[in-house]
């Protein structure tokens, strides 16, 4: 009986035994700080200033629309969001508004991938939405369009963690501007 201890089956059977829960320790501890650790945004504003809203009639779809474009500027601190288990932190912001035909439109229109600690600190002046806001239904005119800051906290074990802050507020022109039509 006292070999049958030391096969070499035996030590193997133990030896994974233990790493299995060393591991299965490492993620529960991972799993359970990010929770304890999580920080959201600090330091967070913007303003933004309408450049235009147009009748589109883009050429390359057969459909028209309303398409409007803004610049802002945007500050928000996230190194805080920053930890030991963040691989990358995805931040956009989206405009958000109300038509008739539909009781809720998103668009994301700007975006940035954030891969170090020294880029989760963001000062963005004067910038330029990267995508334009468009509205098949020409819903736009006369509209309150809401501005979001959001984020999703991409860690290298775990679950996504995300969320979003209204901080500004465009009152879209009851009229077009820039002669009223924009072909693309």
């Amino acid at each position: 009986g006292c070999c049958l201890m030391q096969s070499a089956s035996n030590r193997a059977n133990a030896v994974f035994t233990f790493g299995f829960g060393v591991v299965l320790f490492a993620l529960i501890l991972s799993h359970v700080s990010h929770f304890v650790l999580k920080e959201g945004v600090k330091k967070v504003a913007m303003d933004s200033e309408l450049v235009y809203l147009v009748k589109n009639r883009d050429s390359r779809y057969d459909v028209a629309s309303d398409l409007a474009d803004w610049k802002f500027n945007l500050r928000a601190d996230m190194t805080d969001m920053w930890t030991w288990n963040t691989k990358q932190i995805f931040a956009y912001v989206k405009a958000t508004y109300l038509t008739r035909k539909h009781t809720r439109n998103e668009v994301v229109v700007w975006d940035r991938l954030i891969r170090t600690i020294e880029e989760a600190n963001l000062k963005v002046r004067d910038e330029y939405t990267e995508y334009q806001l468009h509205d098949n239904g020409f819903g736009l005119r006369n509209k309150n369009v809401t501005l979001h800051f959001c984020w999703d906290q991409h860690p290298i074990a775990g679950f996504l963690q995300g969320d979003c802050i209204a901080l500004d507020s465009l009152k879209m022109p009851a009229e077009y501007t820039h002669g009223g039509s924009k072909a693309v």
